[in-house]
């Protein structure tokens, strides 16, 4: 949590690539690229988001070309800083921009996956997560739905194989889900995303309590609140 020395570290090293690039660009340029997306996430996290946009935009037009030439190698690049660009223009309330963002990382992860699966069907998820979170945000809350249970779809098929990793996600998602139906007044199925959340949070915390001591408190004052809103009358 060094912020200061990482931002010296990375201008630093951003400098040295440069000047390298200019002799070497097919080897330096990747290494600038990166540098570019790290030193963008070091920007967005002490919320400089000016800074993080032009770091972020450089990086995705220096991959871009990138990709021309090596689309195997830099394609997935280019998804990544997408996806950041995307994390961010919704922090901007740039939503069109950052639903455009998503949408190509996602369209761009989907092909990357009919090659490689296993690892490329996990960063869909996330995308589809972000993606959701964005359209639960405006209001378009069938399509959130939509993304969320995607991403569900994907979360359930991971965790057979690894739950250290997927579970926490499985329970984020299915806390946006129950999130969406909330908004919606879908008390019946909130309820069930939420309390398949809290279940899965109180699995986790028998190891590491600490750690999911707050996720169980908002999970149990989710469902409070839903108890307290009143049923939807019944139709004849």
């Amino acid at each position: 949590n060094h912020m200061d020395d990482a931002l010296l570290s990375y201008q630093e090293a951003l400098k040295i690539y440069r000047e390298f690039a200019q002799k070497n660009p097919d080897t330096y340029l990747p290494e600038v690229a990166l540098t570019l997306n790290n030193l963008g996430g070091l920007h967005l996290d002490q919320n400089h988001r000016e800074d993080a946009l032009r770091s972020f935009e450089e990086a995705l037009k220096i991959r871009r070309d990138l990709a021309q030439k090596n689309p195997e190698t830099y394609l997935p690049t280019v998804a990544h800083t997408l996806n950041n660009l995307g994390v961010l223009q919704s922090d901007q309330n740039h939503v069109e921009d950052a639903r455009r963002s998503y949408e190509e990382a996602l369209e761009t992860y989907r092909k990357l996956a009919q090659k490689n699966p296993d690892t490329y069907i996990p960063y869909m998820a996330i995308t589809l997560v972000n993606l959701g979170f964005l359209e639960s945000a405006q209001n378009h809350l069938e399509d959130a739905l939509r993304s969320y249970e995607e991403a569900l779809k994907i979360y359930r098929e991971l965790v057979q194989k690894n739950p250290d990793t997927f579970l926490p996600r499985l329970v984020r998602t299915l806390a946006f889900r129950g999130g969406a139906y909330h908004i919606q007044s879908k008390i019946g199925e909130a309820r069930s995303s939420y309390q398949e959340a809290l279940e899965i949070c109180e699995s986790l915390a028998k190891q590491n309590p600490q750690e999911y001591e707050k996720e169980i408190a908002t999970l149990k004052e989710l469902l409070s609140d839903l108890d307290k809103q009143p049923s939807p009358p019944d139709h004849p």
